[in-house]
């Protein structure tokens, strides 16, 4: 039931040498698996999000919502990875109608998108309580107050002299980062499909790291834009896709998750993960990267952040497929 991707991985030797090997999901919740104890009523997996230690899994369902109300049911649940995925609380019922993104600060908040609503949630998970929302609920906006299908979320560590910011990657309209103090109040913004030497669409997912860069995802169009945190451009790659795969949306990149203990990103890449140094100096080079084992729609990936060593990949599907894979 497990997959392995065998690797040699040696401080500060940054020329790694990974062996990936065939690799197949953990569990498969919609064809009765029971690795993962997760609900039967899952019909979508929107996204992940995992403890700073990788030892919680945050998942993010969208149960089929024909009303477009608010979902009356939970949409979040918390799987204790520790014990084999067993789905130790769940919440989040009538507050969202469309949540697309999940992500978790090191305050541990989660932080959750809905594209519907346009607006962007912080929550707190040992209750569920909802304890800041921003922007107007279903008024589509650009302007300081108001989002437009906000696709994801991130919140960086605390700089000198200044709080933690919140950037959100107002995705499916005008496409730009939005970037918010702690509490929610505007700070900037700057449009990323103006930058850079390409146009994009539809920023899908954003990150940032420990030297203050900012990561965009241009899922359709498979790049990744670098950014300084004020807004500043610095340099894009192209997604390493695997051309010759049959997945569903093999040449979109639809999700990034950073480390940082290892100073690596994770990237989402068509059917594949690959693995990039974004270390200083580093270039956004390749590391590894290999195929996944699916024949779905990847979605979205997680790791712990700031776990030790990077064991344990998870990666959701929108047919409501969640699979963990290892690396050795």
């Amino acid at each position: 039931k497990w997959g392995h991707c065998k690797s040699v991985f040696k401080e500060p030797d940054l020329e790694k040498k990974y062996r990936p090997a065939p690799l197949s999901p953990l569990a498969k919740n919609l064809n009765g698996s029971k690795d993962l104890l997760l609900p039967d009523e899952f019909s979508q997996v929107r996204s992940l999000a995992a403890s700073s230690d990788g030892s919680l899994l945050f998942v993010l369902s969208e149960p089929s919502n024909t009303d477009k109300g608010l979902i009356d049911e939970p949409v979040i649940y918390v799987l204790n990875m520790s014990a084999n995925g067993a789905v130790v609380k769940s919440f989040g019922s009538n507050v969202f109608m469309e949540p697309h993104s999940i992500h978790v600060d090191d305050w541990n908040r989660l932080w959750i998108t809905d594209v519907a609503l346009h607006q962007v949630f912080r929550l707190n998970p040992s209750d569920g309580s909802v304890e800041l929302v921003v922007g107007h609920e279903g008024i589509p906006g650009n302007d300081a107050s108001h989002f437009t299908q906000p696709s994801d979320v991130v919140v960086s560590l605390p700089d000198a002299g200044s709080g933690p910011e919140v950037f959100v990657s107002d995705g499916y309209e005008k496409g730009r980062v939005v970037v918010l103090n702690y509490e929610g109040l505007y700070i900037r913004e700057w449009e990323v499909n103006s930058s850079g030497n390409s146009q994009f669409q539809v920023p899908h997912s954003i990150e940032v790291d420990s030297f203050g860069r900012v990561y965009v995802a241009h899922r359709e169009n498979g790049r990744t834009k670098i950014f300084y945190k004020n807004g500043t451009y610095i340099d894009q790659w192209q997604g390493n896709f695997d051309l010759s795969s049959n997945l569903e949306d093999s040449n979109t990149l639809s999700a990034l998750a950073y480390s940082f203990r290892l100073d690596l990103m994770f990237s989402l890449e068509g059917s594949k993960i690959v693995i990039r140094d974004v270390g200083i100096g580093r270039n956004w080079n390749v590391v590894t990267s290999w195929n996944v084992a699916s024949k779905g729609s990847p979605q979205d990936l997680a790791i712990g952040r700031k776990a030790e060593t990077i064991s344990n990949i998870y990666v959701s599907e929108l047919n409501g497929i969640l699979s963990q894979y290892v690396l050795e």
